[in-house]
């Protein structure tokens, strides 16, 4: 669940339009999860890029080879198979 992936919650109260709830209870429906959790999964991914990384992230000594195999072809992970051995295109 969830809530056990962070720290501790502040309670907010906000308003939905009619289709906002419908859409909320409807996903929490099929994920079968709490719409509280919906709410905070979704303002996870649509405020991530606007975060500052963790601290965590910013010392981990893997982001130093991010960008390393950079091309400027625009199909590598499509056709990894071609570029990496020479297999035909699909």
């Amino acid at each position: 669940m969830y809530i056990h992936h962070v720290g501790k919650l502040v309670r907010k109260q906000v308003y939905l339009t009619a289709e906002q709830n419908e859409w909320l209870a409807r996903t929490a429906a099929q994920q079968r999860r709490p719409a509280a959790e919906v709410i905070r999964a979704a303002l996870d991914a649509g405020m991530r890029s606007r975060r500052a990384p963790r601290a965590r992230l910013a010392t981990d000594s893997l982001w130093d080879i991010v960008g390393l195999g950079s091309s400027a072809r625009r199909d590598v992970s499509e056709q990894v198979d071609h570029y990496l051995y020479g297999a035909p295109k699909r």
